[in-house]
């Protein structure tokens, strides 16, 4: 980790990041957070049947559609309170 900070610290240290910069950066993270949440889930746990949460989930009756359908319809923190209730 210390090698990773002093070979990436001079760059971004020579490249400070503007306000107008960072309030981009934020607009496009929180425009592509449910997207990234799906991949997320797709990447780690549906892929994986013994993943723990994917046991939770298939315990709950949901699937990768259902969790799809709930990131759409009630944003990603709706959706984590939705599954959360049944113990996901």
């Amino acid at each position: 980790m210390l090698a990773r900070l002093t070979r990436d610290l001079p760059g971004f240290l020579r490249r400070p990041t503007t306000v107008s910069d960072a309030g981009t950066r934020l607009r496009h993270e929180l425009a592509a957070r449910e997207q990234r949440l799906l991949e997320l889930c797709d990447q780690h746990i549906f892929s994986d049947p013994d993943n723990p949460f994917a046991l939770l989930l298939r315990a709950a009756g949901c699937e990768r559609g259902d969790v799809a359908v709930l990131v759409r319809e009630e944003g990603v923190e709706g959706a984590l309170r939705h599954l959360a209730a049944p113990g996901v």
